[in-house]
């Protein structure tokens, strides 16, 4: 105020940068390489955003908005955080990882038709569609690590997939189909 007392800080003063913070992620969920639109408040050009502990590539950076990509070696659900000059925001929920299924291997490796195949493997859920060269197959019971199908009538020698849209997981080798004997004369 003027003509009022003064005063010195034997100290510089110094002005801190806000925290970022982070109020929504869109989406919140999907495979690795998914795009990621972080909305806040305090973003700047030099913050590093991050994936669990692994650095995310940012593509655009505004203010409130940051685009990041999740890492192509993600392997798990993590929360995403924002680190800047002020502190440091993590999401409020871990981004949930998409991961395809992956068939390991199967049992038995031939059989005849009507018989029942066990594929194992991993990340197998509700929705996703089992296929031997082309024919899909009946789901029995499916689980997280194993997937119970039947070989249907229609079916021939050739390799199991599982699918799930448009991504497919395929066994490593193919399976075989025995079809048993018909006797059709006896002298």
């Amino acid at each position: 105020r003027p003509g009022g007392i003064r005063a010195k800080s034997n100290k510089q003063f110094k002005v801190v940068e806000p925290a970022p913070t982070i109020v929504s992620l869109s989406p919140e969920s999907g495979p690795a390489d998914t795009r990621v639109r972080i909305n806040g408040t305090n973003f700047a050009a030099q913050d590093v955003v991050l994936y669990g502990k692994k650095a995310m590539t940012v593509q655009a950076i505004t203010g409130t908005t940051i685009d990041a990509i999740v890492p192509a070696d993600a392997r798990e659900d993590q929360f995403i955080t924002v680190r800047g000059k002020g502190g440091d925001a993590r999401s409020a929920t871990r981004f949930s990882l998409e991961r395809p299924a992956r068939v390991t291997k199967f049992a038995p490796l031939w059989s005849l038709v009507g018989a029942r195949v066990e594929i194992l493997g991993a990340d197998f859920r509700a929705g996703d569609r089992v296929t031997l060269n082309g024919v899909e197959l009946r789901i029995e019971q499916l689980r997280p690590t194993q997937i119970s199908v039947t070989i249907p009538a229609t079916a021939r020698t050739g390799l199991l997939v599982v699918e799930r849209g448009t991504v497919k997981s395929t066994a490593d080798r193919p399976f075989e189909v025995l079809f048993a004997p018909v006797v059709t004369t006896f002298t």
